[in-house]
């Protein structure tokens, strides 16, 4: 998909109403909210109210995504958050996926919110080549899409036909504070991670259950085996919405 074809569809942050529980949801790195479109709906039908955001820099331009730093991505997310508690909805559960996923355990470092669902989240990077952005960027400014996704997948993304290695540098920097603050997060956790992700090492899905302070018997670590990168549209979708309704669920009769 040209950059052009990607302005014709240009994302837009989904706010559903509900009652007062809320869940907030954090795409990934040059994702949109549009990603999270089926999450939305399902625990919309359950009751809750939505706020997917779209980052700064997401769902524009690559040239603009270039000019935005990972504070900005952050900043947006503790301002969701805090309109959410100005709205007066109580719970808000937050949920990530991939950066998305990241910034959501960063921000329950910070907020503790009820619970914390931690999607294909990345702490290291596969591809080596990351560490290097920084130098790299001013030589190439920008990369190509690594090419399309299944339909199933497709259908939902808005993407760039190019990457901003300058963003890359920037998510460097952001999961290295991630990676600090992962002790921090005492909150109850859902960690979810597809066997089949293409795009970061799965084992970082064990690392963060290791690494976190929740204690034990409060945070959990789902597989999903016919999953990839994008494990909230791929073919266990469903299943997974299911696990964290049910995770949602315990912690109320729990509380």
């Amino acid at each position: 998909m040209t950059t052009s074809e990607t302005m014709k569809r240009r994302a837009q942050p989904i706010r559903l109403m509900g009652t007062q529980t809320a869940l907030l949801l954090i795409h990934g790195f040059t994702g949109t909210s549009e990603e999270f479109r089926p999450m939305a709906e399902f625990f919309h039908a359950k009751g809750l109210s939505i706020y997917a955001p779209l980052l700064p820099g997401h769902g524009t331009s690559p040239e603009a995504m270039a000019k935005t730093r990972w504070t900005d991505w952050w900043q947006a997310v503790m301002e969701a958050y805090h309109l959410l508690e100005q709205e007066g909805h109580d719970p808000i559960y937050v949920a990530g996926l991939s950066m998305g996923g990241a910034l959501s355990l960063y921000l329950a470092a910070h907020v503790q919110p009820p619970a914390v669902f931690s999607l294909a989240a990345p702490i290291r990077f596969r591809d080596k080549r990351a560490y290097f952005a920084r130098y790299l960027y001013p030589l190439r400014p920008f990369l190509p899409r690594d090419g399309q996704k299944p339909e199933h997948i497709e259908r939902y993304l808005i993407p760039y036909d190019r990457t901003p290695v300058r963003s890359v540098a920037e998510l460097v920097t952001l999961l290295r504070h991630v990676r600090r603050a992962l002790p921090k997060v005492t909150a109850p956790a859902f960690i979810g991670q597809g066997r089949l992700d293409e795009t970061i090492i799965p084992d970082d899905a064990r690392l963060i259950y290791q690494t976190i302070g929740t204690p034990r018997e409060q945070k959990i670590l789902k597989w999903y085996d016919r999953s990839s990168h994008l494990m909230i549209l791929d073919h266990d979708h469903q299943q997974l919405f299911e696990d964290m309704w049910a995770f949602m669920q315990n912690l109320q009769n729990n509380a």
